[in-house]
């Protein structure tokens, strides 16, 4: 059997966000390769009693680091140790395991595609990679605090292409997947064969529904989940909430998460006096959230920078629209159906164009329910892990036969 070496900072189940990705995709591959996880001390305490039966596990931290959560501050920064500390032990079990293929699979930024394609004599395959996409400017009052950080990693995001770590990594790869058009675009000058556009997340099959749903008793339960932090837009949401509690609508919106901006989403809610109309639940458990999406009306998407957005994903395979910005991952993945694109303008236009859609939403029993049907349709046809699987073995089977 060829061995695969999958390399997969965040990996473990029952998580969303890159977690998630890292624990899917180690069963991504045919049955006639054998994988093996690389992936950080951390995850062990979640994976031990959930391996994947045939999957092989390598864990790794440098000394200190063994106990900080996918969630700690400087986690990105020592992401970029770990990634270099972990080639020499990777050139030590090859030397036993000799790997076919090394696979960078999790935080999958376009500035940095890890080191493993310096391993001699080894396939190396990168992706999907996101990291290309900015936040746009008109929004741009979201950053509220940081925005000339934002800025400046606009410019860097300019000379993405000219990284010698990135243009090696690419020049080394039989396989380079892009998880959205930015990145597509930022990076396709370095490379226009072997590459592809490939969402890097997808939804459990057993999780799709198996019916479309009305909007009787639905029509003002909005839901928002995600991490509480400047780029996920969460104050925008908000600011739709007021105008549609301005129109007389009474709209209900549970927030779930929790994050850095948790005690300032608390404030702003005090300030625009819409206590009444907000459900703070926090962190919940990963199995939890499926009833949330289920007891809801209208998914609210608002992040301004996502390589994609899993949440999304999760709202579709419930038969729940979603109401999203069109750009970036989740104009690739509502492309087929189940919501409805607000398109990039001013940031009070987009606020009433996030009423708008909602209130025509809970106006029309049949827009709502052909909306439910597009979601499932969408989530079952495109998104679920055995559709991503088997469109992955098929880019595989021409990368290698390329090389």
């Amino acid at each position: 059997m060829k061995k695969v070496l999958l390399s997969a900072f965040a990996c473990y189940p029952n998580s969303g966000s890159e977690p998630y990705v890292g624990w899917n995709w180690q069963s991504m591959y045919p049955e006639d390769f054998k994988v093996y996880v690389l992936t950080r001390t951390f995850n062990r305490k979640h994976i031990v009693g959930n391996e994947l039966e045939g999957v092989e596990y390598y864990y790794f931290d440098l000394p200190g680091f063994k106990n900080k959560d996918h969630y700690w501050k400087w986690i990105k920064l020592y992401y970029l140790f770990w990634q270099f500390s972990v080639l020499f032990y990777v050139y030590y079990i090859n030397i036993r395991e000799k790997f076919f293929i090394a696979h960078h699979i999790t935080y999958n930024n376009m500035d940095v595609c890890g080191f493993l394609w310096m391993i001699p004599g080894v396939k190396f395959i990168w992706g999907p990679v996101g990291g290309g996409q900015v936040p746009p400017s008109s929004l741009r009052q979201i950053y509220f605090r940081s925005w000339n950080k934002q800025k400046i990693r606009s410019f860097i995001k300019l000379f993405g292409k000219y990284n010698p770590i990135t243009l090696l990594g690419v020049w080394r790869s039989i396989l380079v997947m892009y998880a959205n058009e930015e990145t597509k675009n930022a990076l396709n000058s370095i490379v226009k064969h072997r590459c592809e556009l490939f969402l890097e997340t997808g939804i459990d099959d057993a999780r799709v529904s198996t019916g479309h749903r009305t909007i009787e008793m639905f029509f003002n339960k909005l839901l928002w989940v995600g991490r509480i932090e400047e780029r996920k837009g969460l104050t925008l949401a908000l600011d739709v909430v007021c105008e549609l509690k301005e129109r007389n609508l009474n709209p209900i919106i549970t927030i779930v998460g929790s994050g850095p901006e948790s005690e300032y989403i608390k404030d702003r809610i005090k300030y625009l006096q819409i206590e009444a109309n907000v459900i703070l639940k926090g962190a919940v458990d990963f199995f939890e959230i499926d009833a949330l999406y289920k007891k809801s009306s209208v998914f609210m998407f608002t992040s301004i920078q996502d390589t994609s957005g899993n949440v999304i994903l999760e709202s579709l395979a419930a038969g729940l629209p979603v109401i999203s910005l069109n750009h970036q991952g989740a104009k690739s993945i509502l492309s087929n159906g189940g919501g409805v694109l607000i398109d990039i303008d001013e940031y009070d236009v987009v606020v009433k164009e996030y009423a708008d859609a909602i209130e025509r939403l809970a106006s029309s029993d049949l827009l709502y329910a052909d909306l439910s049907h597009q979601a499932i349709f969408s989530a079952l046809n495109f998104h679920t892990w055995s559709i991503r699987r088997k469109i992955f073995s098929d880019m595989l089977g021409r990368a290698l036969a390329n090389d």
